[in-house]
């Protein structure tokens, strides 16, 4: 069985980390409080501006979802990731 990974903050550093791991053929949930930013994974879209990001979200799009509820990523896969913006 793979590892199914969530990613808690769809900033620059979560939205590339998620990435990253779904080009390496992983599932992917990521979790934001901004409804646009979710939207904008699910349709296969980057939520920030950073190279090269739109065509890998688009090309990996099978393995990226995103969703509002921490809830169900946290507790429906393997494996999670917390972005703290907050943090030095």
């Amino acid at each position: 069985m793979s590892v199914r990974y969530s990613m808690i903050g769809h900033g620059k550093l979560g939205t590339s980390m998620a990435v990253a791991i779904a080009k390496r053929s992983f599932y992917v949930m990521g979790v934001d409080i901004n409804q646009q930013s979710v939207e904008r994974v699910n349709a296969g879209h980057t939520p920030v501006q950073e190279t090269d990001l739109e065509e890998t979200i688009a090309s990996n799009k099978e393995r990226i979802h995103a969703t509002l509820s921490h809830q169900e990523a946290i507790i429906n896969l393997d494996l999670s990731f917390v972005n703290n913006p907050n943090s030095q």
